[in-house]
């Protein structure tokens, strides 16, 4: 039996967001602001290098190293985000390890919001669909967390945080306790 001190990175970081995200995969609506779940699928095949989510007329692109097991996490920039008609596409070249199965889109196609991992830390970033500017970050290591009447709450063991968002499901406001 392996110790949890024995676990590569990837798993570990997997392991962790097991325990977070199936609270947030399914849609989470909230008064104008929808984050929906997007699947990420291969284009090259289960262990190909190309990995890609499409949703309202957009298009989110990941690059995948390690072809030798089954993907659940992207571990290297650049994500790539393409917006159908001549809006064109823009890159995300920085950030740590993406979650496979963390990634979400607003209603409006605006906000792409990801699960991003980087040693101990585990946050909900917020990235703009037309620039890939990053919005803002929300720390969610230990939390569980969803969306509702245009707030995103989250509850961890030492209390209770709430973020209003706005329609595109940006944050809009600063962050304080309910």
């Amino acid at each position: 039996m392996t110790s949890p001190f024995q676990r590569p990175l990837a798993a570990t970081i997997a392991v962790a967001l097991c325990a977070v995200l199936p609270l947030a995969a399914a849609p989470a609506a909230a008064a104008g602001c929808r984050l929906d779940s997007l699947v990420i699928a291969p284009l090259d095949g289960p262990h190909g290098e190309r990995w890609r989510g499409t949703r309202a007329g957009i298009e989110v692109l990941f690059h995948n190293d390690v072809q030798d097991h089954p993907v659940t996490l992207f571990p290297e920039p650049p994500v790539t985000v393409r917006r159908a008609g001549a809006a064109g596409e823009c890159r995300i070249d920085e950030g740590g390890v993406w979650a496979r199965d963390g990634v979400w889109l607003s209603a409006d196609g605006r906000t792409l919001v990801t699960a991003e991992s980087s040693g101990s830390a585990l946050d909900l970033v917020f990235h703009d669909t037309a620039t890939c500017a990053r919005l803002d970050a929300v720390g969610i290591a230990g939390a569980s967390w969803h969306v509702r009447d245009g707030r995103l709450a989250l509850r961890r063991p030492e209390g209770r945080t709430s973020i209003e968002l706005d329609a595109s499901c940006r944050p809009a406001g600063p962050r304080r306790a309910p």
